[in-house]
């Protein structure tokens, strides 16, 4: 017992993470089995990552239709959500949690500052469409990394369909707000 108790607190003292605040990791590709454009699965294939089935009706531009999606928790405490086309497929994963990073390191929480070292070819964008301030790339295709619109600190109105931000124009301390995947 005293052996694990000096373990416990060397895992403390060192900052390493214990078992139960371990990341989930991410690709491009999704997040374990919820994989983009394949179709949802059964269970996530890792432990503590639970999804709960919810139909949403939605309207837009006057048409009112049903969305499905998977509710994504890990360990009791939700992480993001997972978007189903008519196929049942995963066609958006959005992920609005630190409790998930991306294979390269970041998630939510990171700074933008940070996170531009690993996600090449980044650039920030704006769009009145979804009121989102973003950053994409052209290498890493289907993949955004939203910000929040407050750290835009530019003289420029955000109202563009696809308006390109200079990072100049954003706080230094800005940080990732969610992770969308889409195809």
């Amino acid at each position: 017992m005293r052996s694990f108790l000096i373990a416990v607190m060397l895992l403390i003292s060192t900052g390493l993470p214990l078992a139960e605040e371990r990341p989930l990791g991410m690709t491009e590709q999704g997040l374990y089995n919820y994989l983009m454009g394949k179709k949802a699965p059964a269970t996530s294939g890792e432990p503590g990552l639970t999804h709960e089935k919810v139909v949403e009706t939605e309207s837009a531009e006057g048409e009112t239709y049903k969305t499905t999606y998977l509710k994504l928790s890990y360990q009791g405490k939700p992480v993001g959500r997972a978007r189903l086309d008519d196929t049942g497929a995963i066609d958006e994963l959005i992920i609005e949690s630190p409790l998930v990073r991306h294979e390269a390191g970041y998630g939510v929480g990171t700074e933008w500052q940070e996170a531009a070292r690993s996600f090449p070819g980044g650039e920030l964008f704006y769009t009145y469409v979804s009121d989102s301030l973003f950053a994409q790339s052209e290498y890493l295709e289907g993949l955004q990394l939203h910000l929040n619109k407050a750290d835009y600190q530019g003289k420029k109105p955000l109202d563009g369909e696809f308006q390109k931000i200079p990072e100049s124009e954003l706080k230094p301390t800005a940080r990732i707000t969610k992770i969308r995947l889409y195809r």
